[in-house]
């Protein structure tokens, strides 16, 4: 199978770097659509393209693309129907250009997964069924293989007995073909082997390696548990534990990337007293974990994101929910050194026409970072409503 590695990050900066900041498109939030809840994903022609949860003509959002130069088209209007509505996950792109995507529900009160070209052909691969057969919606950026197969995971699954933080069963592993055929492929369970499963995923050499931001161990976070990094053969669909998170280590992680070497990263939001950045490296005698960043130790930023941009041999860059510096509550796009220094390099106020916190999801394009921000909704008018930012790193 095809190495799938996905990137994502947030951006954010300090005064001094404002230069390096633009608003790329600020959405109006009508039928140029409302709150882009995803990152961005780059065409192959060099344009952006992305999703908001609202707007559009039946407010059931959007598929945009905004070119470098700020020029929005939209693609396709969500309508609420069999097509569904509400799309918040990252697009993933093929090797010919088209875009893959979800939606949380649709007429029948479940989630969709669709393809849709550069040009706005749309079409839906699939409708989620919801428990005890299938999961209700994806949660997550998809990951997909040489022969096309979409990969995710998703809230539901067959393991009734088992309720999760957010209220669902403990969620599912899913594999859609080609031909729109679906399949469970793992039920989590909760304890030990994790529940709540969230994307990005990273697949290599027909493994799937994921994060639960709950469950492992009963004992962390209020019984709940602080999460597991988990790997799943697909030759056998089974489940194996890599790391168990304990707190300390962090806890809530939200989703992997992978460098060349196979080594994984991610982020993880709560525990250490601020969240962490980590790293797994498979050796000899199995995987073993570094903390890059203690966001606990102090600095300006605190609650990392999951999905990382790696720069080969370089920096990462990573988005933060939340920051200590005054008036960058609303988060920021950050640098992180391999040797554990970090600079923002821009930070977003709760308010205002940057309100933020920054989306999953950065990404890299001729030397520029891009992003989106959700707003508020259009709560205060359409400076609210988010926006397409560029951060000069």
């Amino acid at each position: 199978m095809k190495k799938m590695t996905l990137f994502f990050t947030l951006f954010v900066s300090l005064s001094a770097f404002a230069t390096k900041f633009e608003v790329v498109y600020r959405f109006q939030g009508g039928n140029d659509g409302n709150a882009p809840f995803a990152g961005l994903a780059v065409g192959l022609d060099g344009d952006l393209y992305g999703t908001t949860r609202w707007g559009g003509t039946d407010n059931d959002g959007t598929v945009f693309k905004v070119s470098p130069g700020g020029q929005e088209t939209i693609l396709y209007n969500f309508t609420g129907q069999a097509d569904g509505a509400n799309s918040w996950n990252n697009l993933v792109m093929d090797s010919q250009g088209n875009f893959y995507g979800s939606t949380i529900t649709s007429s029948s009160g479940m989630g969709t997964l669709f393809e849709i070209t550069p040009q706005g052909n749309f079409t839906t691969l699939y409708t989620f069924q919801g428990p005890p057969n299938d999961v209700t919606y994806a949660y997550g950026p998809l990951a997909m293989d040489s022969e096309g197969n979409l990969y995710g995971v998703g809230p539901g699954g067959a393991s009734t007995n088992c309720i999760s933080e957010i209220g669902e069963d403990c969620g599912a592993v899913f594999m859609l073909t080609p031909g729109g055929q679906e399949s469970i492929l793992y039920n989590f369970t909760g304890f030990p082997d994790g529940m709540d499963p969230e994307g990005p995923l990273v697949l290599e050499s027909g493994v799937l390696y994921g994060t639960t931001p709950n469950g492992g161990d009963q004992s962390c976070e209020s019984g709940f548990g602080c999460g597991i990094l988990y790997a799943l053969d697909l030759s056998t669909d089974t489940e194996t534990i890599v790391h168990t998170f304990e707190g300390s280590d962090g806890s809530i992680p939200q989703g992997l990337v992978a460098d060349a070497k196979g080594h994984l990263y991610g982020g993880a939001s709560g525990g250490a007293g601020g969240g962490v950045v980590f790293e797994f490296v498979d050796g000899k005698k199995g995987w073993t974990e570094s903390i890059l960043r203690n966001f606990g130790e102090g600095g300006d930023v605190e609650d990392p994101r999951g999905g990382l941009l790696l720069v080969p041999g370089g920096d990462i860059y990573l988005a933060s929910l939340g920051a200590r510096k005054a008036g960058e509550r609303g988060g920021a796009v950050v640098k992180l050194t391999r040797s554990g220094s970090d600079t923002i390099l821009h930070g977003f106020s709760q308010a205002g026409e940057y309100a933020g916190p920054p989306n999953y999801g950065v990404v890299s394009e001729n030397g520029w970072l891009y992003g989106t921000t959700r707003g508020t909704l259009c709560q205060g008018g359409i400076d609210y409503c988010g926006i397409v930012f560029r951060v000069k790193p």
